[in-house]
């Protein structure tokens, strides 16, 4: 609905012509959000050769940079006519005059700068949207500056002060002109209102407001334009909501025809796509719930081809969702571990954006702005009594009214003064505070994004091995063949376990005060990592080749550790090694020392990458042949773990042709050794 419903002034006559620019405007609408480019097209043309007002130029741009910003993701266009729009009406003279075009355009620019979340600048611009209305006092105006705050309070999760400021908006909007985007704006202001509630957990109350909101549309329809499809779509997304609300309670049949109804009305050209994918999505969950799997593939292939005609982020990490628990009930691992990947990249993606704006409060940012508000209007007040002294210097026939008068000025200054520094210092302090505050999350924040990626990278691989043992338990015949799988799925177990424990020791500071080292027997190390990976290597028809002697090699090192770093580079060769490629592992012992070599036949290391592989979080790292992704942690938690051990990590490469990493310890006789090493 916001193709039409931003702000907008009343429209002006030009020279020659009376042109209505929100006419205009709300003919764009016909083309619909999956057609937006052609609708700037639309205005440009129909423009060309008109002579426009400042109030109409205003307006336009404004549409224009939301257009680009909501809907053909160009912010930067965005910016720019958000920008052309604070040109011209941003002088003193033009504020005065303009004020509604002044905060139209810094409700844009603001819209702009939160888009790219830089929250901080996109409050000072809806602070001077709200401020130019101190001198021309509007209830109006001031509802679209509750609306933005109310939105940022919905994305931080604050629901409850959400749907008070979303109620105060709607407050506020009664006291605009009527008129279609009055309509809209105070429709959607009741459905927001319901949101909340509905993430508070009251559906009672969230229910009401749909039904207000329903009853609100019946109301006014006869008088706006009653044959806009707006209409049908305002109710199409409400069903949507409200069905949700019956799914929450279990009255399923009720939800499902809801949703349809929801789905019928928007999932057509010119209506709200977006919205019908989000509620074709929670029909599919419907179907998942009511295990219908039947019907929720059909649901998930037809939202398949909406996103691919008209992609949604958001959508799209949802649908990898419900993907993935449909594969699992088709019991399809390998796809159903697809969809697992991408919805956890796109929710962590999701979860990123949300601690971003989290990080900022709004309101103690406003209180910043506020308080520097102040302090202009203190010293341009104090510099107008300046002028005042100076014009009365002039008047030499009144000397001794001067006198005075500079004696009671200059007492008024020192309190001025006393007050501007009270309050500079009063600002410095908080913002001191601010900027420690906000250091301390981001550093709490960074050390807990590098503990959950060490945790996704180094639990991946034991989780995928389990998963394929997990099916080749079930086409197991012999108990022999059994007890061999569910060794392995045991041993994948215990090194996930011991994984977890070490990296929440690590958080915690233990910094290996309790490793506990062992003789390891290398031939067997690597052949029982070799064993537990052949699954997941045959899922690319690839094939290990392992070359150990009749001599014994052993060392000592924490045992699970080291198998840690066997696996990763096992599992490094796997993911960049073609189809049906041989990968060779060898074990050797050479002057009191073991050696273990993993030789693949993959992509290769190209030269420029070479001294940046064992970096943390690596710039270096690339897809898998087949697309699996990596996170840089792997190698550099390899080359840290063995020069623990006193052992050390290099390779051998040529781009295309194939990678050797080996690993060296100092050997030991088994004979006679004891755990302090002596």
């Amino acid at each position: 609905m916001v193709l039409f419903s931003c702000n907008t002034s009343n429209t002006v006559p030009t020279t020659t012509n009376s042109f209505s620019v929100d006419s205009l405007i709300r003919q764009t609408v016909k083309f619909g959000p999956e057609s937006a480019a052609q609708a700037i097209v639309y205005i440009d043309s129909a423009l060309a050769g008109k002579n426009l007002s400042l109030e109409q130029k205003v307006t336009i741009y404004g549409h224009k940079s939301m257009v680009y910003r909501e809907f053909l993701n160009n912010n930067a266009k965005a910016e720019s006519y958000a920008d052309s729009a604070l040109l011209l009406a941003g002088s003193d003279a033009a504020r005065e005059r303009y004020p509604d075009q002044y905060e139209l355009a810094n409700y844009a620019k603001g819209d702009a700068f939160f888009k790219e979340e830089k929250y901080s600048q996109a409050y000072t611009y809806y602070y001077q949207a709200r401020s130019i209305h101190e001198t021309h006092l509007s209830a109006c105006a001031t509802s679209s500056y509750s609306y933005r705050i109310a939105m940022i309070l919905y994305k931080q999760s604050r629901f409850k002060e959400a749907a008070k400021a979303f109620q105060g908006s709607f407050t506020e909007t009664e006291d605009c002109a009527e008129g279609f985007s009055k309509y809209l704006k105070s429709q959607e202001l009741l459905n927001n209102i319901a949101l909340c509630y509905f993430k508070l957990g009251n559906y009672d109350t969230a229910l009401q407001y749909y039904n207000k909101a329903l009853a609100f549309i019946e109301t006014n329809r006869p008088t706006h334009e009653p044959n806009n499809r707006w209409h049908d779509i305002a109710k199409g997304v409400i069903y949507g909501n409200i069905g949700q609300i019956y799914k929450e309670q279990g009255r399923y049949d009720d939800a499902s025809k809801l949703f349809h109804q929801s789905v019928a009305i928007n999932l057509k050209n010119g209506n709200d796509i977006w919205d019908a994918q989000l509620t074709y999505l929670k029909l599919a969950d419907l179907f998942y719930t009511a295990n219908k799997m039947d019907s929720m593939g059909t649901a998930l292939g037809e939202i398949r081809k909406s996103l691919d005609a008209m992609p949604n982020f958001t959508t799209e990490t949802e649908w990898q969702r419900l993907s993935w628990r449909y594969a699992e009930k088709q019991n399809k691992p390998s796809e159903a571990f697809t969809h697992l990947a991408l919805y956890t990249r796109g929710k962590d993606s999701m979860e990123k954006s949300s601690k971003a704006i989290a990080a900022v409060d709004a309101s103690n940012y406003i209180q910043v702005l506020e308080k520097q508000h102040d302090i202009d209007l203190l010293t341009k007040k104090n510099d107008s009594k300046d002028h005042y002294l100076i014009l009365a210097g002039s008047c030499s026939a009144l000397l001794l009214v001067i006198g005075w008068l500079i004696w009671k000025n200059a007492e008024r200054s020192k309190k001025n003064v006393l007050r501007l520094t009270k309050l500079n210092d009063t600002i410095s302090s908080q913002k001191l505070q601010l900027e420690q505050t906000l250091s301390l999350l981001q550093k709490r924040s960074e050390e807990k994004d590098e503990i959950l990626h060490v945790v996704a990278h180094d639990l991946r691989s034991p989780i995928a091995s389990v998963l394929m043992l997990s099916t080749l338990f079930k086409t197991a015949i012999t108990k022999e063949e059994t007890n061999k799988v569910l060794e392995f799925i045991n041993t994948a177990c215990n090194n996930s376990l011991a994984l977890i424990a070490e990296i929440l020791g690590a958080a915690e500071g233990h910094n290996n005060e309790n490793d506990v080292q062992e003789i390891i027997d290398a031939d067997k190390l690597v052949n029982d990592s070799v064993e537990l990976l052949r699954a997941k290597a045959s899922e690319k028809k690839q094939t290990f080749n392992l070359q150990v002697n009749d001599k014994k090699k052993f060392f000592t090192a924490n045992k699970d550790k080291i198998n840690r770093v066997i696996n990763n580079l096992l599992v490094n060769a796997i993911k960049f090694s073609g189809e049906n490629k041989h990968i060779t592992v060898t074990t050797s012992a050479k002057d009191d020392r073991v050696q273990i070599a993993v030789k693949d036949n993959g992509i290769g290391i190209p030269e420029k990458l070479k001294d940046k592989v064992f970096e943390r979080f690596t710039k270096a790292k690339r897809k898998g042949t087949m697309g699996e992704p990596t996170f840089g942690l792997g190698l550099s938690i390899c080359k840290e773990i063995t020069e623990y051990y006193k052992g050390s990590i290099w390779f051998e490469s040529q781009e295309n042709e194939g990678t050797t990493f080996y690993l060296e310890f100092p050997g030991v006789d088994p004979i006679g050794w004891t755990r302090n090493g002596s």
